[in-house]
């Protein structure tokens, strides 16, 4: 599953995932019904402030990143979008939609990146990791935990990674020595 950005006059749309507009406005000349939104995150934004202020000008993009990213750290709504992005994530694509003419610099770029690192899918392993712990087709958390550390078993930069170790059917944190539980392990790879 991808975490994908969209300008959402784009045609045609991406309908293959949970599409989600995280402007403040509404996009202009953009029917509600035509959207084909499945959820407008107006609270997860930049500021009227910071956006007003950015006005699209690239030159102050790095500034803007930075400062939308202390607003994210600071927004209550933040922690449950980074939990519904991960939970729509384990069925299929998420699609941040935007607004601005600019595609290379604007708010959804931002906030994919953050998600990218909150969520740890700064590569594929990981990615396939997470898919691995929610989507295995097994409904028991410890045969979930079983596929996992085969499968670390033949990718050892991830275990690097984390600072796991593999012990028989155990796998532990570091010097810990409680083995993780599924649960501890999908907490420690996808925490802040």
């Amino acid at each position: 599953m991808l975490l994908k950005i969209e300008r959402i006059y784009s045609k045609p749309f991406d309908l293959d995932g949970y599409r989600i507009l995280v402007d403040r406005k509404w996009a202009r000349g953009i029917s509600k019904a035509d959207a084909k939104l499945d959820q407008w995150e107006k609270a997860i934004a930049p500021s009227t402030e910071l956006r007003e202020w950015f006005n699209h000008i690239d030159d102050r993009f790095d500034e803007f990143e930075r400062k939308y990213i202390d607003e994210l750290k600071q927004n209550p709504a933040t922690d449950d979008f980074v939990k519904l992005v991960a939970k729509k994530l384990q069925s299929g694509d998420v699609i941040l939609l935007y607004g601005a003419k600019n595609t290379a610099h604007n708010n959804a770029v931002v906030l994919k990146h953050y998600l990218t690192e909150r969520l740890h899918l700064t590569s594929r392993d990981d990615h396939s990791l997470i898919n691995l712990l929610y989507n295995d087709g097994q409904t028991n958390h410890d045969k979930r935990l079983n596929a996992a550390i085969d499968w670390l078993g033949n990718h050892p930069d991830v275990i690097d990674k984390y600072n796991l170790s593999i012990n028989g059917d155990k796998l532990y944190e570091g010097s810990k020595t409680k083995a993780l539980s599924h649960q501890e392990l999908l907490a420690l790879i996808t925490k802040d």
